[in-house]
């Protein structure tokens, strides 16, 4: 009962009168027939790759001040009609910088075995492709690329090797051939080892005293530097230069699967600022975070999901939703930004117009193995952050759920007079339904099958929660 009270007084602090105004807009862009597999924007470019149900490679243009697509599909430029499916590649095309531009890096499929590293061009009117691996033997795959604008070529990782459960990573100047320069270990990671913006180097992983921990590689001296000493296992670092800290370096990760963790280098050293939870406790999970700054403020995209997960496990069944979280513990804000459907939501992405920034990701609307994959565009709304109250908001209904988790029985109560009470399953189905007509009921689940379910209370305003059966 505390706990529930607890998370109803804190959703109305972070989202009390002062923010009403923000209304979510999660809206499906793209084709409805086709797929955006595992998409990525380049901002300066106003452009964003992605394959498609065909396994075919596409860049797609962005419109600068709306964020939408410039064609109705995005399929605007064909790269490549032979990508490896993402299942046997772990990652889509991605955005290499360089001096002048950038290029589409993925894995290339060759036959039906090999697998090689291809590149994408602007020639100016389209894309020219090229096999960077052609001549040398051994697969290649999983490639994610720099970040630095400045650099004469960018700078590749990958990984190399017979399958997913056999490989070792490599480093390389985008040439052709690559130059398969070893990495030190850091596949325990959903993303792998990443380059740090704006350095010759890259943040990896590595198990120190039974513990996972992250450390900083350099790719002129092959020196490797731990950075982070505290408890946890941590996994998908980010690092970059905080405009809201006094332009100081900030070090992101999550630790556990269960905290998003903030450091600040000071000195040679990183220290952690503080660990970041969002005010709904049935999120226990976290994945796909990253850090962009809108209007020199730090913050967070990030999926929740009340269950861990488990990539390459696409399916409806576990439902994770988009939040965007402001990286200031003076000043906490947090906002769900995808919509209220039970969907599993992947890899968001930012892009960043004059007046917002902008939350993609996508979807997987599976029936066996049946596409599309969906693509969404979300409004964080944070150019009207902190929102001015002007007249005042209908007051919030109070609704206590406990106990949560519940084994036999689940009771409701609501200090306004509840006229319907319902719980939906994680597919979104009606597993039973009361009406009260009074400020509390019981609902009788010893009959339900274990997990999340979400409970809709109607009285003057409806209201969601999510629930756990769990025996």
């Amino acid at each position: 009962m505390k706990k529930t009270l607890l998370y109803t007084l804190t959703m109305l602090i972070f989202f009390g009168p002062a923010r009403a105004q923000f209304m979510v807009q999660d809206v499906r862009i793209g084709d409805p027939a086709a797929s955006y597999l595992d998409f990525e924007i380049w901002q300066a470019g106003n452009r964003l790759c992605f394959q498609d149900e065909n396994n075919r490679g596409y860049v797609g243009l962005l419109d600068s001040q709306t964020g939408n697509l410039v064609s109705a599909s995005g399929k605007d430029y064909l790269f490549d009609a032979a990508l490896t499916p993402v299942t046997q590649s772990i990652n889509g095309p991605e955005w290499g910088y360089r001096v002048g531009g950038a290029d589409v890096f993925y894995t290339k499929q060759i036959g039906t075995a090999d697998k090689h590293i291809g590149q994408a061009t602007w020639n100016g009117t389209g894309y020219t492709a090229t096999d960077l691996s052609a001549s040398l033997t051994g697969r290649r795959f999983a490639t994610i690329c720099s970040k630095n604008p400045t650099d004469p070529a960018a700078r590749l990782v990958y990984a190399r090797g017979n399958n997913l459960l056999n490989f070792t990573i490599h480093w390389s100047v985008a040439a052709n051939p690559v130059s398969d320069t070893p990495v030190p270990y850091g596949a325990n990671s959903s993303s792998g080892p990443r380059f740090i913006e704006g350095e010759q180097a890259l943040l990896t992983n590595d198990v120190v005293n039974g513990t996972t921990q992250i450390f900083r590689y350099d790719l002129a001296t092959a020196a490797l530097t731990q950075l982070t000493f505290d408890p946890g296992n941590k996994i998908d670092a980010f690092a970059w230069n905080a405009p809201d800290y006094g332009n100081a370096r900030l070090l992101y990760c999550t630790v556990n699967d269960t905290i998003l963790r903030l450091y600040r280098q000071v000195g040679s050293a990183f220290t952690v600022v503080y660990d970041v939870r969002l005010p709904d406790p049935s999120y226990g999970y976290y994945f796909s975070a990253e850090p962009f700054v809108f209007q020199n403020r730090s913050y967070l995209f990030v999926c929740a999901a009340a269950q861990k997960f488990i990539p390459g496990s696409q399916s409806n069944s576990l439902p994770a939703d988009v939040w965007v979280v402001a990286l200031d513990p003076a000043r906490p804000f947090f906002r769900k930004v995808s919509d209220s459907r039970v969907a599993l939501r992947l890899d968001p992405e930012v892009f960043i117009t004059p007046t917002d920034a902008y939350i993609y990701y996508y979807e997987y609307n599976q029936n066996g193995n049946v596409h599309p994959v969906a693509l969404h565009k979300c409004s964080a709304g944070l150019a009207s952050f902190p929102l001015k109250a002007k007249a005042a908001a209908a007051p919030a209904v109070s609704v206590a759920v406990f106990p949560n988790p519940a084994q036999n029985a689940l009771t409701v109560t609501s200090d306004k007079v509840l006229h319907q009470v319902s719980l939906y399953d994680a597919v979104g189905r009606n597993v039973l339904s009361v009406r009260p007509e009074q400020k509390g009921a019981t609902l009788d689940v010893g009959g339900l099958a274990n997990g999340l379910y979400f409970l809709k209370a109607d009285a003057d305003r409806r209201t969601t929660q999510k629930v756990l059966i769990q025996r």
